[in-house]
């Protein structure tokens, strides 16, 4: 049954013409754009190399690290959880929500959050969950899950979207021009500035977790996660525990190689220690690809059969939970991180 209606799926979704027009974009989007932006950086596969290699130093001594970050978090002043499951994880969550008095979270992207649920499971307790990613924003109005890890209406044009635009932002002019791009951008930072300033929780991923300081490190290509992180008076980050990394010199490799092979430029900012802020990662262990240019592809699977992480069978190590990051500086914990890329 599952493979007749798969099937049936797949014969629909070539038959139709708007689509098969959408997708076209994946060409230009993605593997042109990709190759002439790895053109420009000559040294992207040795750098790819050795984001693998501390990926893999890392991994091999995850213990050490997690221990040293979670030490980092608890010394800013933050909370350290682990969360064995998905729903132990959504339980956390909720409980941090709940204590925060939240009645409006904002987010920013975060697979692991789509992948275990949380939307749902926090709308059910009565919290309002606004994304704040475009692409997310237009899934979540079309209810919708995203087609693509990093395009998540990767299969919408601009047509499509604006009639959802005018189907949901009903408090604005019905014969409002929505024809171009930068209608379509604007009318959605107008929404969102509202969710931003009233937000009372905010929720992001994070490209990295740096062990010496335990700050998070997150490469963002729009600007809500800055809002999403700095406004609320809580901020809960979501990544998976093998997004460590043993010292803020060892992220080197990874922001270089990072945004070539995106469809856009991005920049990737640190996080300053705040006394109301929390971490969180999400129990995914080692995943099957290691490079940290995979912008977070390694989330999506669970450490014990490398199958689709789900709600319903999560794997692999326990998750972090913490409220603030630490700044850098010559710490004790900082000077007892082993970092074999202490030159990068």
């Amino acid at each position: 049954m599952a493979d007749a209606s798969f099937k049936d799926t797949a014969a629909r979704a070539l038959a139709d013409a708007k689509l098969q027009r959408a997708l076209l974009n994946v060409k230009r989007g993605f593997i042109i754009k990709r190759a002439a932006a790895k053109s420009k950086l000559p040294e992207f596969d040795q750098l790819r190399d050795e984001a693998r290699a501390i990926r893999d130093h890392t991994l091999a001594h995850l213990d050490l690290y997690l221990e040293a970050y979670e030490r980092k978090v608890v010394e800013s002043g933050g909370e350290v959880h682990f969360a064995p499951t998905a729903a132990d994880a959504r339980r956390i969550v909720l409980r941090l929500c709940r204590d925060a008095g939240a009645r409006l979270v904002t987010k920013g992207k975060s697979m692991v959050s789509e992948e275990i649920g949380l939307n749902a499971h926090l709308e059910a307790a009565g919290i309002e969950v606004a994304e704040t990613d475009l692409g997310e924003h237009i899934s979540q109005i079309r209810g919708e899950a995203p087609s693509h890890i990093i395009a998540p209406v990767i299969h919408l044009n601009k047509e499509s979207i604006a009639k959802d635009f005018v189907r949901t932002h009903r408090d604005l002019p019905q014969d409002r021009p929505l024809g171009t791009a930068q209608n379509l951008v604007a009318e959605a930072r107008a929404v969102l500035r509202a969710k931003f300033i009233a937000a009372d929780v905010g929720i992001t991923g994070a490209n990295l977790l740096i062990a010496e300081t335990g700050s998070s490190f997150v490469v963002t290509n729009e600007g809500n996660g800055d809002l999403t992180e700095t406004l609320p008076r809580l901020h809960i980050v979501i990544p998976s525990i093998e997004k460590l990394v043993p010292t803020l010199k060892t992220p080197a490799p990874c922001c270089a190689c990072l945004p070539a092979p995106a469809p856009v430029k991005t920049s990737p900012p640190t996080r300053p220690s705040r006394p109301d802020r929390r971490v969180w990662a999400t129990p995914t262990g080692r995943a099957s690809t290691t490079s940290c240019c995979s912008t977070m592809g390694e989330a999506r699977y669970s450490a014990a059969t490398s199958a689709p992480f789900s709600a319903a069978s999560a794997a692999g190590p326990a998750s972090i939970i913490a409220r603030s990051m630490g700044r850098s500086g010559d710490t004790p914990m900082a000077r007892s991180i082993p970092d074999p890329w202490g030159q990068c």
